[in-house]
């Protein structure tokens, strides 16, 4: 991460434009707001799961723009929506007080990204998540479950402590980690549990942190 200090660009671009340009600096502040609007866009965005998907790309069904993250979507719904304030805004009321925080539209959009763009009018676009729903509906569970054994039996095969991995190992590793992670993605789709897997997954590794800090694994062999 660069020393680079990031700002709001929607909410910076809505306070210039609602200040008065009836006085003698009033070209000034219409020139501020063509040279923020002229910047290119920066997002910072950390990459999350999110209802069970990684990486979703958002539409706009009306114009057929893409964006490539929820916060560029997010952007852009709000100078067509909030120039002259929020009050039409879809997701306003919900981000409102988001986990506590007064005017969260940013995290409560990161974290419920489907939610968020079905508010603001946008489809979801996710073309691996698709294919592993067709694949699990295609072969179903019982073949699923099969060939999860399968693929993680060959992954184990693969875990030895190999002094010097070369690349066709790491190849081969690599190969293997992606069926087994399709494979129980597959599982979850088939079972419903996606957000419960996420949800607990999130939370095993908050008390694993938890327990590094507090000196439980001191001792032992394995978290």
């Amino acid at each position: 991460m660069s020393d680079v200090e990031y700002i709001d660009r929607a909410k910076i671009l809505r306070k210039i434009g609602g200040l008065s340009t009836a006085w003698e600096y009033g070209q000034a502040v219409q020139d501020i707001y063509a040279m923020v609007k002229a910047e290119p866009l920066v997002y910072v965005e950390p990459v999350v799961y999110a209802n069970g998907r990684l990486n979703m790309k958002f539409r706009n069904p009306e114009t057929g723009v893409e964006f490539r993250s929820i916060l560029s979507a997010m952007d852009e719904y709000c100078e067509s929506h909030c120039e002259d304030g929020c009050e039409r805004c879809k997701i306003r009321e919900l981000a409102l007080e988001y986990r506590g925080y007064p005017n969260r539209c940013s995290t409560f959009c990161i974290e419920n990204p489907c939610e968020a763009a079905g508010l603001m009018g946008y489809e979801v676009v996710d073309g691996h998540y698709d294919r592993l729903c067709a694949s699990a509906k295609h072969f179903g569970l019982a073949v699923q479950k099969a060939k999860t054994k399968e693929e993680m039996d060959e992954l184990a095969e693969l875990l030895g402590d190999y002094s010097v991995p070369d690349r066709a190992l790491r190849a081969a590793r690599i190969e293997e980690l992606a069926d087994v992670y399709n494979m129980l993605d597959q599982l979850c789709i088939l079972w419903d549990c996606e957000d419960e897997v996420r949800d607990t997954a999130e939370r095993k590794m908050e008390r694993a942190m938890e327990r590094i800090a507090s000196g439980y694994y001191e001792g032992k062999a394995n978290g």
